[in-house]
C-alpha cells in the first residue's frame, strides 16, 4: 500500500502530466446557481417500491436492536407499538 501511494503521488513530479493524467482538472470560478430540482410524476412512481423496501428494512433492524436490548434489560417489549406515533 506504500509502495502505491509513493508511486502515484511521485508520478505527476517525474514524468509529464499528460502521460499520468491530469491532476484536478478545470475548476470553476463559481459555484452553480441553487435551482430547484426537476420533479416528475414518474420519479415517484420509480421509487414507490425501493422506499417501502428501505424502510422494512429499516424498521426491521431497529425492532432486532430494540429486542436485544430488552432482553439484557428483562424488559417487554411490543413491536406493534413502534410503529404508533406518540404526542
Amino acid at each position: 500500500m506504500l509502495i502505491a501511494v509513493v508511486v502515484t503521488t511521485s508520478c505527476p513530479r517525474r514524468l509529464d502530466s499528460s502521460t499520468c493524467g491530469e491532476i484536478i482538472g478545470y475548476i470553476p470560478a463559481e459555484l452553480p446557481q441553487l435551482q430547484l430540482p426537476h420533479l416528475d410524476s414518474q420519479i415517484g412512481l420509480d421509487l414507490a417500491g425501493p422506499i417501502m423496501a428501505i424502510a422494512l428494512i429499516e424498521f426491521i433492524e431497529a425492532i432486532s436492536i430494540a429486542k436485544a436490548i430488552a432482553a439484557r434489560t428483562c424488559q417487554r417489549l411490543d413491536p406493534n407499538q413502534e410503529l404508533v406515533v406518540r404526542d
